[in-house]
């Protein structure tokens, strides 16, 4: 089954320092995932480099 999802129907996500919007989750109607769509402005030089993480 395919189902089509617009970005305009997501969730905006308050995330520090960029954008975010989750376009599938629980509370949409997906039960074991999510999907979100994030835009991470490139880190200018003398921007201190985030520690290594991950999710």
């Amino acid at each position: 089954m395919a189902q089509i999802f617009k970005s305009g129907e997501g969730t905006k996500l308050d995330l520090a320092g960029r954008q975010s919007l989750e376009i599938v989750s629980e509370e949409i109607c997906a039960s074991e995932c999510t999907v979100r769509l994030v835009e991470i402005p490139v880190s200018m030089q003398d921007e201190k480099p985030r520690i290594p993480h991950c999710h």
